[in-house]
């Protein structure tokens, strides 16, 4: 509570003394043998503590002295941070129980970052009015859009919202965000497109009458790609049946392509209002990314799973790595995911960084490793040809910045040079 009052920017703030009160009762109901309310306890999510959210810890008199900075100890509810890593892939809803430990900021009485906080009660809430039809969470890529809301937000809404996900593409986007909707048995008539089925639902068919149908389209900048400024698009016409209390929509988008979004949803007519209907997800500073890699460091088994028990080298490869991939003092959050499978099973040492080429140096020299080093297989030598080709297949159109289509198994094949 205190960090939050106490926080440097206004937005991390209580933005209302009410909020600030219910959290000091909620307390003093703890302190006299209260505990949380049940909605409080329903409100973190299974497997969660209401109290799991506490940053730092505070080290007492019989820490020892040589012990590690308060930078690499897990959150005072854990032993040690749980976390199982992902790589590449985004983490999802099986994740939620460990994935809150991962962000960074104050929490609420709930347990909840206010990155959480500020979709979970805007999409929990069905009075129109008290919320947003289509919402906007936006942010650089690599900084875990795509994770917060599967693993974070859509665990933790309540049991009475049906949520539809979509990853955009170029072409299919609408195709397929009917066809879920299809596949959740909504009884939508056979013969409707998307917008007509959106419209029926808002119109009370579809979900029982306390249910509300949320939308995410993930991505949103695959779409925006490749129909530029085109006006009466069929996505455009389906999304203005939503309306916040029955049907609602919320849009994951790279930050470089807010002005396209802007003009989209100037389309609807939805003004897009940060804090209100819009909300940034931002990179990790260095300390938060610090605490992290060590997590998938003892995650990986490469670190002590006691954070005290970290060697001076093991403290100084996380400080220097972390150094090396951040910019500005931000660290692109993907860039922690690979950095530690890249480095898995060595030694966490600065002599590893050197004999790497640094942490920039990692990504090449993993593959180098596994194709041409001394310690390749036989079999990675004979498919390394195949693996440049289906990387190569892989990756955007020369000049763009945007995001590589997904492939299919059989067009991968025929890159490769394997298919029969």
């Amino acid at each position: 509570i205190c960090l939050k009052a106490l926080a440097k920017r206004a937005t991390e703030r209580y933005t209302t003394a009410k909020d600030f009160a219910d959290d000091l009762r909620a307390l003093l109901a703890r302190l006299h043998g209260g505990g949380p309310s049940q909605s409080e306890a329903d409100s973190v999510g299974p497997g969660l503590s209401a109290e799991s959210g506490v940053t730092g810890r505070s080290l007492d008199s019989t820490t020892p002295r040589n012990a590690p900075s308060s930078t690499y100890l897990p959150n005072a509810s854990h032993n040690a941070l749980r976390v199982v890593p992902k790589g590449l892939r985004a983490f999802e809803p099986n994740d939620a129980d460990f994935f809150l430990d991962l962000l960074p900021g104050p929490r609420g009485r709930e347990g909840l970052p206010e990155s959480i906080r500020f979709w979970k009660s805007r999409i929990d809430e069905c009075d129109r009015g008290k919320t947003f039809s289509v919402g906007m969470l936006y942010g650089p890529s690599g900084c875990g859009k795509s994770s917060l809301v599967r693993a974070g937000i859509i665990p933790r809404l309540n049991s009475d919202i049906t949520t539809i996900y979509v990853e955009a593409t170029k072409r299919d986007t609408e195709s397929r965000l009917l066809q879920r909707l299809r596949s959740h048995s909504l009884e939508i008539p056979a013969d409707y497109g998307l917008a007509r089925a959106l419209a029926y639902i808002r119109q009370g068919g579809g979900l029982d009458n306390e249910c509300k149908l949320l939308l995410v389209i993930d991505q949103f900048e695959q779409w925006l790609h490749s129909h530029g400024d085109r006006e009466g698009s069929e996505l455009a016409e389906a999304l203005r049946q939503t309306d916040g209390g029955r049907v609602q929509c919320l849009l994951l988008v790279r930050d470089d392509y807010w002005m396209a979004a802007t003009r989209f949803m100037r389309e609807l007519e939805v003004r897009m209002l940060d804090g209100q209907n819009a909300n940034a997800v931002d990179l990790f500073r260095a300390k938060h990314a610090k605490r992290v890699l060590a997590a998938f460091g003892r995650a990986n088994e490469d670190l002590p799973l006691d954070p005290r028990q970290m060697t001076f080298e093991q403290q100084r490869f996380i400080d220097l790595a972390v150094d090396q991939l951040s910019t500005a003092g931000r660290v692109v959050c993907i860039h922690l995911a690979i950095f530690s499978e890249m480095v898995k099973g060595k030694p966490w040492t600065p002599a590893t960084l050197r004999h790497l080429g640094g942490a920039h140096g990692v990504g090449a020299a993993f593959l180098e490793q596994t194709f041409e080093g001394g310690d390749a297989t036989p079999n990675h030598r004979l498919h390394q040809s195949a693996a440049r080709r289906v990387l190569a297949a892989l990756l955007p159109e020369a000049g763009s910045d945007i995001r590589g289509r997904r492939r299919s198994y059989r067009e991968l094949q025929s890159a490769s040079g394997y298919a029969t």
